[in-house]
């Protein structure tokens, strides 16, 4: 495949000049303004180069730089949820059968896994924003394997500066609550940035 093989060559000639420990890949979208709704996988949803929703397709994408230089080595169109059971569509665009409605965030995972597989080895570090930030599933994963990443989060993001412990309180009828409790308070991270020195 053509992007696989950029991929490589990309990983190969940063590796040249900078050497692999300054190489990072960078995830993110973009979106393009559609008329119509016939193009493959347009719907309205969030288009980047706007600043906001629209009709349009969009595509989420991994490049790989070091120090001014970047390409995009990976790319994949998004597809909104209206597309996945719109069978008239899918046949009159060609999209094949096999293919289904993911997440950007799972989207980016797999992309993450593909670089790391044609590589044979993890990228210094890598970044994304606070679509991908926001997304625990994926924070936790890139820390369960390793990977060092940097991202965004939004600025209503609760957090702990130590590790809480988790535990089911017991009710007044000495049943197990419905929630689960922990033993410190979160801190939002716009107050936890006002206390920074």
């Amino acid at each position: 495949m053509v992007m696989d093989r950029i991929t490589v060559r990309t990983w190969n000639y940063l590796s040249q000049y900078f050497g692999k420990s300054m190489i990072g890949l960078i995830i993110d979208e973009s979106g393009f303004k559609k008329h119509g709704r016939h193009s493959v996988c347009v719907g309205r949803q969030w288009l980047g180069s706007l600043g906001k929703q629209d009709n349009g397709q969009v595509f989420v994408g991994a490049s790989l730089c070091a120090g001014k230089l970047f390409s995009l080595v990976q790319m994949k169109l998004f597809m909104p949820q209206s597309w996945e059971k719109d069978f008239a569509r899918r046949k009159k665009c060609r999209v094949p059968k096999d293919l289904k409605h993911e997440t950007k965030t799972v989207m980016a995972r797999k992309m993450i896994e593909k670089v790391q597989g044609l590589l044979g080895t993890k990228p210094f570090w890598v970044g994304f924003d606070s679509l991908y930030g926001c997304c625990y599933e994926l924070l936790f994963w890139l820390e369960e394997t390793g990977q060092r990443f940097m991202g965004e989060i939004k600025e209503s993001t609760h957090f702990y500066t130590e590790k809480p412990e988790i535990y089911q309180p017991i009710t007044k009828k000495g049943k197990k609550a419905k929630y689960y409790k922990t033993n410190q308070k979160s801190i939002r991270l716009t107050k936890y940035l006002k206390n920074l020195a």
